[in-house]
């Protein structure tokens, strides 16, 4: 991920992280409320690639709506 990634992320409140989960990997996408980052959504994928391209289907869609407003 590039840094303006990151950035990005961040202004608009949101996170992704993926880790293993059993012989699996689950991706969350979190989202900072209040001051607390709490998860928004998840999925368990059989690879993490598969986890960071749902997620990124996720956050174009988030940004999309941030970038509305």
């Amino acid at each position: 991920m590039e840094e303006d990634d990151i950035k990005l992320l961040i202004k608009m409140n949101h996170w992704v992280s993926v880790v293993p989960n059993n012989k699996k990997w689950k991706g969350v996408i979190w989202k900072l409320v209040g001051g607390e980052w709490v998860q928004h959504k998840s999925r368990v994928h059989s690879n993490p690639i598969k986890c960071y391209e749902w997620a990124a289907d996720i956050v174009q869609k988030i940004y999309f709506a941030y970038d509305e407003n």
